[in-house]
């Protein structure tokens, strides 16, 4: 009779043990654990070899993903200073991730910055650190300017192949002034020059730039000779004056 009540027993503890696991839950809510991390925008140029600024990403999205889960659990907005809280979290396994923008592919493809975390204590406040998110802007995004002026130096035709005498020089109006970024293959802007002569590109980024405009060839030929600047923008809020342009017109 003892004997098959410690069988009972031992059986109803079996049962007892099995309903306590199922009832154990996994990763996700339901605790009283954070983590809590900060998202740092930084801002390059588009072949990423200069960091234009960072700062703390505000209104960015940041994701969850509860132990071996497939699909995020939950999703939060960075506050103004970049930081963000998943709260009332179990113990376990977590990734914490943003979206970003890929410098390791031309094609700018977004990519994943994960932060994998554990949670080993029921009240644990973790630390995710800094995720990093980039952002890629494009020469006419940023703060500072190059201006300058373009003269017009006029050649009396009748007499240009002896003396090359100046008739006058004067302000170049409406000249077409171009603007190329790093080591573009081609133009990235266009302006023309003002009535004074004055030409201002603005909204720029640092870096390096060509600025030039076209001259007459007065020896004759018909290519037109460019006339070029090079200048670089090293800070914020730069406004750089290049050295006057002059350009011959016959």
């Amino acid at each position: 009779m003892r004997r098959i009540k410690l069988y009972i027993n031992v059986f109803l503890a079996g049962i007892f043990i099995i309903n306590l696991l199922s009832c154990a839950k996994d990763e996700g809510v339901g605790g009283n654990a954070t983590i809590r991390g900060r998202v740092v925008m930084q801002n390059f140029n588009d072949d990423f070899s200069i960091l234009l600024s960072e700062h703390s990403a505000s209104e960015e999205d940041v994701y969850i993903i509860y132990g071996n889960d497939k699909t995020f659990g939950d999703q939060v907005e960075t506050n103004y200073d970049g930081t963000f809280e998943f709260n009332y979290l179990l113990p376990g396994d977590y990734s914490v991730f943003i979206y970003s923008e890929d410098t390791s592919s031309n094609l700018l493809y977004d990519t994943v910055v994960v932060k994998n975390i554990t949670i080993s204590k029921k009240d644990d406040v973790v630390d995710a650190g800094i995720l990093n998110k980039i952002n890629i802007l494009d020469f006419d995004e940023g703060n500072s300017s190059i201006s300058g002026r373009v003269y017009l130096v006029n050649y009396d035709p009748s007499t240009i192949c002896t003396q090359y005498p100046v008739s006058d020089t004067s302000v170049a109006q409406e000249q077409e002034v171009y603007i190329v970024y790093g080591t573009h293959e081609y133009y990235d802007d266009r302006i023309r020059t003002h009535y004074d002569g004055t030409f201002k590109f603005d909204n720029l980024i640092k870096g390096i730039y060509k600025v030039y405009t076209y001259s007459d060839d007065i020896t004759g030929a018909t290519q037109m000779i460019p006339v070029i600047r090079q200048v670089e923008i090293t800070e914020e809020n730069q406004d750089i004056i290049v050295n006057d342009m002059y350009i011959e017109k016959i």
